[in-house]
């Protein structure tokens, strides 16, 4: 009986998207995967916008061990619509699965930025972006996240971070300025992490480039000072870029000598220790 009512109501309703969601769930259920997966491709071929059962279709498809087919279903969406949340999630989790990580940032990137949601989901994805050297992507993410969690301290931070990556010394500067005064001003007391070793070295970094050294110096001294000891290569970069300040500038010649040993000591055989040491000597 049931499956006689099934075939009636494909038969009557295959482009009522209820109707056909109906049948197709049914049909799953019972362990026809086949038919399931016909009735979806007959919906869609009757009503090509029904976005949420075309990419429901592609779910299916991959269940059933078509995962060509259910990437092409995807995509097919995101043609008609790109802005459809669910068939962006899909293909991210499609491209991880199968180690393609950008094509899979790409897809999680757009679903956040579109659907919005939590600074914490912001941040992580912008973090792998850094650790993935693509620093323009990590920009274009938080600047969304900015506007969503404008006093959010962390995406502030890591978005001055990804700025400077990117190429914007003016931009990143201002932003580091503003990440500082706003975890300072925080009433939590957990946004102080935001002004960890990491971000003092890249402020570093943005006020050489701007041409303050004197600036740029005192926040390697402060990338030193809060270096957790687990960490010791991230103290090891601070104190070789304090000690590399100090030679171009032909000056403290003994002190950064000393520093280049205490590099040395928390990250030995470094190449970049090594070559400021024998530039050192050299002078």
């Amino acid at each position: 009986l049931l499956d006689l009512i099934a075939e009636r109501t494909a038969e009557t309703g295959i482009a009522i998207p209820q109707a056909a969601r109906t049948v197709s769930d049914y049909y799953r259920r019972s362990g026809r995967m086949p038919e399931a997966i016909v009735i979806l491709e007959k919906h869609v071929e009757a009503v090509p916008d029904s976005l949420a059962l075309r990419t429901r279709l592609g779910l299916l498809q991959l269940a059933a061990q078509r995962p060509e087919d259910a990437e092409r279903t995807w995509l097919e969406v995101l043609d008609i619509d790109s802005r459809q949340v669910q068939a962006h999630r899909a293909l991210s989790r499609f491209y991880q699965d199968r180690d393609q990580i950008d094509k899979s940032l790409h897809h999680r990137a757009e679903a956040l930025k579109i659907a919005g949601g939590h600074p914490s989901e912001f941040l992580e994805l912008a973090s792998e972006y850094l650790e993935n050297d693509q620093a323009h992507p990590a920009r274009l993410l938080l600047e969304k996240a900015r506007f969503e969690h404008p006093d959010d301290p962390g995406i502030a931070a890591r978005l001055a971070i990804a700025t400077l990556r990117d190429g914007n010394t003016k931009g990143a500067n201002l932003l580091f300025r503003q990440a500082e005064a706003l975890a300072k001003e925080s009433k939590d007391p957990e946004d102080a992490k935001w002004l960890d070793a990491d971000f003092q070295f890249e402020f570093a970094g943005s006020l050489r480039e701007a041409g303050d050294l004197p600036a740029a110096e005192d926040r390697l001294r402060a990338a030193i000072k809060s270096s957790p000891a687990d960490k010791p290569q991230l103290k090891a970069r601070a104190l070789r870029e304090l000690a590399r300040s100090w030679l171009d500038q032909d000056k403290n010649q003994g002190p950064a000598v000393s520093l280049l040993r205490s590099a040395e000591s928390l990250d030995p055989g470094n190449p970049d220790t090594t070559a400021l040491l024998e530039r050192a000597k050299n002078k």
